[in-house]
């Protein structure tokens, strides 16, 4: 078959083509899942079975049938997960031709060494009528064309990614990431050599195939996967939890850039006490009688998990900390979990999208105008939130994957060491 799919260099991850894609790729595997060899187990239970009517084969049959609506509608993504997962920056070389000065085109030859002065990127990039023979257009259509193919000489990035990028890694320019992907591998369909992408890494065929993202480009064990988990004795709620949060792995398609703003305001916050001086003031020190200064001191430098737990341990902390725990809560997030916090403004096209997409969303949330949004938000909640947020995971599966990246960069010797 010709053509093949080209992959996100950032994301590692092929486009959703809409939103029932992934539920489609796994229920069919799992329907096949039945024409390959069963374990050693399951033939014995078919043996065994023979006299008490429907096989285990034709049992498990039926119930992939029989799945609930509710399931098969909860294997499917947003619309936002699809429209932003083909929304790209294109990477390619630069026409310096005297009539064509400045020309983006993906047809100029490629550069024997890559740098600022003959690799571009170009926004607003989208799938054309033929993707999978390479057709990627402009959006609008300005009449550009541009041929996305392994041995090709362009790579396509993700908008989202390419912003988290931006955060993650500011040395990194587009040029960088073309020599890192060309000079290793001309036939490379976006992957990077050396860059751990996680479970997307198995959807790397020729044509994606997302269902591998369960750990596997074993044919046989992919099938039985999905197999094995869609018909456990188990609700459907439970199910969908395995195939999203649990070893399924469907969090990684989600959309990177949608903070659980609305998911914070539904989390009970900690109750309240009156602050406490400490019972034994005078007495041996220990961590119970720490002075309230030098207790507060001391969360600053502590990950926002172990300050949660610290609130935990008696009455005393918890009334003196929590009154301070949001802004504490706020620095730790800066220092320790930026990739949990928008990034941007860029002076880009859309380079303020996750902005202003943050002080939107707080804004209502909190029914308080957008400047005083910061001094509202519930930080320790929002980090709570942030924990169970598939969006959450994503980015810093995103963001990490930006560092590695930079870390390439450093090593081929594109950025100077630090």
């Amino acid at each position: 078959m010709g053509g093949s799919d080209f992959f996100c260099s950032i994301t590692g991850a092929h486009y959703l083509w809409r939103v029932e894609k992934v539920a489609e790729d796994i229920l069919e595997v799992a329907q096949n899942a039945e024409d390959s060899e069963g374990s050693a187990d399951e033939l014995d239970d078919e043996e065994n079975d023979q006299q008490e009517g429907d096989s285990p084969a034709v049992k498990r049959q039926k119930k992939l049938e029989s799945l609930s609506a509710k399931l098969r509608n909860g294997l499917h993504y947003t619309q936002e997960d699809v429209e932003s997962s083909c929304e790209f920056v294109i990477i390619c070389p630069y026409d310096f031709h005297p009539c064509l000065i400045g020309q983006p085109i993906s047809s100029y030859p490629d550069p024997e060494h890559p740098s600022v002065d003959n690799i571009t990127h170009v926004f607003n990039i989208v799938p054309g009528m033929n993707p999978e023979l390479g057709d990627y257009v402009s959006n609008p259509d300005d009449g550009n064309r541009y041929s996305v193919l392994g041995y090709g000489n362009c790579l396509i990035i993700a908008r989202t990614a390419f912003y988290i990028l931006q955060a993650a890694a500011p040395a990194v320019r587009p040029w960088m990431i073309y020599a890192l992907a060309y000079s290793q591998d001309r036939g490379t369909q976006g992957h990077i050599k050396g860059v751990d992408y996680g479970p997307v890494s198995y959807t790397l065929e020729q044509y994606s195939w997302t269902a591998a993202i369960c750990g596997s480009q074993d044919s046989d064990v992919v099938k039985h996967f999905w197999r094995n988990l869609l018909i456990q004795d188990k609700s459907d709620e439970e199910i969908l939890h395995e195939a999203w949060k649990g070893p399924g792995n469907m969090w990684v398609f989600k959309h990177p850039s949608r903070f659980p703003v609305e998911e914070t305001m539904t989390i009970k916050p900690f109750p309240a006490f009156s602050s406490i001086e400490s019972t034994n003031p005078f007495g041996k020190p220990t961590l119970d009688n720490l002075p309230v200064d030098i207790l507060l001191s001391t969360c600053e430098h502590l990950p926002i998990r172990s300050i949660c737990a610290l609130m935990t341990t008696c009455k005393r902390f918890r009334a003196n900390i929590l009154p301070h725990a949001n802004a504490i809560s706020y620095r730790r997030l800066l220092h320790d979990e930026p990739w949990y916090l928008p990034a941007g403004p860029f002076d880009t096209p859309r380079g303020r999208d996750e902005v202003d997409w943050w002080e939107t969303h707080w804004s209502q949330a909190l029914a308080v105008p957008k400047t005083d949004i910061h001094e509202k938000i519930p930080w320790l909640l929002y980090r709570r939130a942030c924990s169970d947020s598939m969006s959450m995971w994503n980015r810093k599966r995103v963001w990490d994957i930006s560092r590695q990246i930079e870390e390439l960069c450093r090593k081929e010797g594109y950025l100077s060491s630090r």
